[in-house]
């Protein structure tokens, strides 16, 4: 029987700036940082694992891939604990996709999932986030100041 993970992605941007863009959201060029934590919404025990794979696809076919490998700890059934904090700068606007995968230390199966109640999402774990113009948010930022 496979283990369920639910993977929480936050991303978490400069103060100044949160206030003007959405929770999923980040600005070109301005440093951001993203993390992930986990809930064990299965029935048994998850051993702990590895996150790996970790990389970002932007619009436009650029990307960022990570080859670091993070240890993902031992959850009991519905307990919740972080994995990992990056920072980033997102190169470009628009649309982009995090995507991941976690293996647990004994080899069995991993089905990773967005939400409860969301279907599996094999055989990498995705979401995305959008990416904002920073020129246009730093002018919004220098008339709200006035």
């Amino acid at each position: 029987m496979p283990y369920k993970l639910l993977v929480n992605f936050i991303l978490d941007v400069e103060p100044q700036l949160k206030a003007l863009i959405g929770t999923k959201d980040a600005v070109r060029g301005e440093p951001c940082t993203f993390s992930f934590s986990a809930t064990n919404i299965g029935t048994e025990k998850f051993p702990g694992g590895k996150l790996q794979s970790l990389r970002i696809d932007y619009n436009g076919g650029s990307s960022q891939i990570w080859s670091d490998v993070w240890d993902c700890p031992a959850l009991t059934v519905e307990e919740t604990k972080n994995i990992m904090k990056l920072g980033t700068i997102p190169v470009t606007e628009g649309l982009a996709w995090v995507s991941l995968s976690i293996q647990s230390v004994d080899s069995l199966p991993v089905e990773l999932y967005q939400s409860r109640g969301s279907d599996v999402i094999p055989p990498a774990w995705k979401n995305c986030f959008y990416i904002v113009n920073r020129e246009i948010l730093l002018m919004l930022v220098r008339l709200s100041s006035k």
